[in-house]
């Protein structure tokens, strides 16, 4: 009866035996939960951390094996994990501090034919002066890192994941802050992404949406920083999705250009289309979409003095037909005319903003008082006839010559009158000059402006061809003819 009982027990003990065997072959990995445990693993064989490890004095280490860090973190002390790693590490999350004089990284100083997979490293690197501090690793050669974070307290111009990585290397899907770039070298690169911390989500999203068997989902800690801890999938957190859906919600169309409010309208449809089954990634892609559009709309810009400028000038001509009358020199004609025509665009552009508006304003003022007259129609010999330089007559449109009678020092008798009424008849003795075909036409002064003077025109103007002639009142007068520029 013993023995029968002895035999059922080393029976059952067998069976126990027979069914954990397969759990312990399929974990595969010897535990580590302490420093000198850490310190003696060997080549070629497998790990995963049990316990949070505080390194001291810790001397890195070469290892070709594999570690599963199992979403414990090892607190660095002055130098890297690994001296040259040449195997796998993944779910590991590295904190404390690294000094060094030469190339190095919070995981190892080179990493050799190795993977890191699913790191997050939050551990100060700090070298020489002309070597460069990475996140994860110093150099790295034939090797892969991907769908790693590193928030290492590092420099702009330092590097996120590796101070140099050759062109057999590969690093995708791997974020950081605020390196300006993943690594130096010719590396392999793909889907990675300077980021802040406003980023977390939308970083946490992706490196979930790799998921692998094997690896831990990387979840929100209670600092704000993502790191890879858990066995399940987190819940899908829609919060910044539907604050971003309400502020969109809030705008107002009439305040934006039709162009940046229609990319705007696309992207809230999209986000609401995005249903409770989503996943983070779709989610967060969405929400970005959606912030990105309301950040690149467009303030319709207020037109009422562009308007106000470009109808006072809407009529403004350098020919005699029309009420200007004035001539320009022809550069500054061309600039306003150029002005002129860009603010009327701008004017019909309905997706101008307020800067090309206020642009365009400034641009046609400064045209329009950058005009020059153009004087140099009149000869010196006619200037001296005329006695004097041509100056702006108060209150009308045009540019007088002073004229003089003969052996008298200057003539004062200037009574400028609105062109164009019949029967008005300006000063004896002043000259008008007004432009007309690109050349500058001026004719004596005492002639009026209106229909009397017009039927004159054809009379006086054979004759003027011919030289000066005194007027009636015994003043100098101006021939009648076409003076060239």
């Amino acid at each position: 009866m013993k023995t029968r009982g002895l035999s059922l027990l080393l029976a059952l003990v067998m069976v126990l035996g027979l069914l954990s065997a397969p759990a312990q072959a399929a974990e595969g990995a010897e535990e580590i939960s302490s420093q000198a445990q850490l310190a003696e693993m060997t080549d070629g064989g497998s790990y995963i951390l049990t316990a949070d490890i505080v390194l001291s004095e810790w001397q890195a280490i070469s290892f070709s094996g594999s570690l599963d860090g199992n979403g414990h973190t090892i607190t660095l002390s002055g130098t890297p994990l690994f001296d040259t790693l040449s195997g796998t590490v993944k779910n590991l999350l590295l904190d404390g501090s690294v000094s060094d004089s030469k190339n190095a990284g919070a995981l190892a100083y080179s990493v050799t034919g190795g993977t890191v997979q699913n790191c997050w490293s939050g551990a100060s690197v700090s070298v020489g002066y002309i070597a460069t501090p990475a996140g994860f690793a110093g150099k790295l050669t034939g090797s892969v890192i991907k769908s790693c974070l590193s928030t290492s307290p590092l420099k702009s111009y330092d590097k996120g994941i590796a101070s140099t990585a050759d062109a057999s290397s590969r690093i995708s899907n791997c974020y950081w802050l605020p390196a300006s770039s993943p690594s130096g070298g010719s590396f392999a690169g793909e889907d990675n992404q300077k980021i802040t911390a406003d980023d977390y989500l939308v970083a946490m999203a992706n490196l979930n949406a790799a998921h692998e068997e094997g690896l831990l989902y990387w979840t929100m800690g209670q600092d704000g920083v993502p790191r890879p801890t858990s066995e399940a999938a987190p819940e899908v957190e829609r919060t910044q999705l539907d604050q971003a859906i309400s502020q969109a919600a809030a705008l107002r169309e009439e305040e934006y250009t039709p162009r940046s409010w229609s990319a705007l309208e696309a992207a809230l449809q999209s986000a609401q289309a995005v249903g409770q089954d989503a996943t983070q990634a779709e989610v967060n892609a969405a929400a970005k979409a959606l912030t990105d559009a309301m950040a690149a709309l467009v303030v319709r810009g207020d037109k009422t003095a562009l308007e106000e400028l470009c109808n006072s000038v809407r009529d403004k001509t350098d020919a005699v037909s029309g009420e200007e009358g004035i001539c320009y020199t022809a550069e500054s004609w061309a600039a306003f005319a150029d002005a002129r025509t860009a603010a009327n665009a701008v004017l019909e552009d309905e997706n101008a903003d307020e800067r090309q508006v206020l642009d365009a304003r400034e641009a046609l003022q400064q045209a329009l008082e950058g005009l020059i007259p153009d004087r140099t129609g009149v000869t010196a010999e006619e200037r001296a006839a005329l006695g004097g330089e041509m100056e702006k007559a108060p209150g009308e449109k045009g540019w007088y010559l002073r004229a003089r009678r003969p052996g008298q020092p200057g003539h004062a008798d200037h009574r400028p009158l609105p062109p164009g009424e019949p029967g008005v008849r300006r000063a004896a003795g002043d000259a008008l000059c007004r432009c007309g075909a690109g050349r500058l036409v001026c004719r004596r002064g005492g002639l009026g402006w209106g229909k009397r003077d017009r039927q004159r025109r054809g009379r006086r103007r054979l004759r003027a061809r011919k030289g000066h002639y005194p007027g009636a009142d015994g003043h100098h007068v101006l021939p009648l003819r076409l003076l060239s520029r």
